[in-house]
């Protein structure tokens, strides 16, 4: 998460306020190194099954916790982070499935060039669907 702040702050000139991150790329170190540079993360908060079944609360800062960390749990613990959340699966997430769907998994050629231009035109097609759709909802 890290280099994305600093590419952002380079070239908007100023870094993000708040940063929202899927689970998979949220860990308590980028946590604490974006919670410091008072940049508030919002990412799911992982916790094993097992913890989960003796009836923990996920939300509930751990013994070691930074005090970033201990924000952080207790944020995403709140209805305003849940519907923070939320609102990435309308954003994201339909874009991503569309891209699935049309059997967009992974890279088939090799390069950044040409893996640039494969995700382009993928980006591309998903647009011009979305903008389609949009001019025949707008008709009826």
């Amino acid at each position: 998460m890290g280099p994305m702040v600093e590419q952002l702050q380079a070239h908007y000139g100023q870094r993000p306020r708040e940063y929202l991150a899927d689970g998979g790329f949220a860990t308590n170190g980028d946590i604490g190194k974006l919670a410091a540079r008072e940049i508030t993360v919002f990412a799911p908060v992982k916790c094993p099954a097992e913890i989960l079944e003796r009836g923990a609360d996920p939300f509930v800062p751990r013994a070691g916790d930074s005090q970033f960390i201990a924000a952080w749990r207790q944020r995403m613990g709140t209805t305003f982070a849940e519907e923070i959340y939320r609102q990435c699966s309308g954003i994201a997430e339909f874009p991503n499935a569309v891209f699935r769907n049309r059997g967009f998994r992974q890279f088939v050629v090799r390069g950044l060039e040409k893996a640039k231009a494969s995700t382009l035109s993928q980006v591309l097609a998903f647009n011009f669907t979305r903008i389609n759709t949009l001019v025949w909802l707008s008709r009826l």
